[in-house]
């Protein structure tokens, strides 16, 4: 009993390690637009405060309301969907590698570029997210921009865009 005990809490705890993602290989975008992770009320309005960006996003500030985040993350007024995932897929960032995101909004300024993977990784998924109409030009063009994984990596939520992973590994 004890035996099994000991094997219960060693597969938990290899499941817990793998689940943060520590062995991603992800770099740091030197090109992103706030230099670095800002909180997620900072990002919003700083998105607010680019008026020509506006009128590419129509569907983010309905009658110039600001939504507020709840515990720093996205705003639930953006989302159509989300169902959680909690399971490892693999990441498709061969050429080009793929680009991560604080937000999952494409464009630097609005989703805040933050990083890159490169090559076939594992990585464990937290939750899949699709964004609601009208979030943006990328997104109205190229639909599947609306649909995203997020996973945790150093403590911190972050987005890559559905096209780039591979859930069936």
């Amino acid at each position: 009993m004890i035996y099994r005990t000991k094997i219960f809490f060693l597969c938990i705890l290899s499941l817990n390690s793998l689940s943060d993602n520590k062995s991603l290989p992800m770099t740091e975008d030197k090109h992103d637009a706030y230099n670095g992770i800002v909180t997620c009320d900072e990002l919003v309005e700083k998105i607010f405060q680019r008026k020509w960006d506006l009128r590419n996003r129509p569907s983010l500030f309905k009658d110039g309301v600001v939504p507020k985040c709840s515990n720093d993350q996205f705003p639930e007024k953006w989302i159509e969907s989300k169902q959680e995932i909690d399971s490892f897929g693999y990441t498709i960032c061969d050429k080009p590698p793929c680009t991560i995101f604080q937000f999952p909004l494409m464009g630097n300024a609005a989703g805040n570029n933050v990083g890159r993977i490169y090559g076939r990784n594992k990585i464990f998924l937290d939750s899949k997210i699709k964004t609601i109409e009208g979030v943006g030009s990328y997104e109205s063009s190229s639909p599947w921009y609306r649909e995203w994984y997020s996973f945790t990596f150093e403590n911190q939520t972050y987005y890559i865009p559905a096209v780039s992973i591979d859930i069936n590994g």
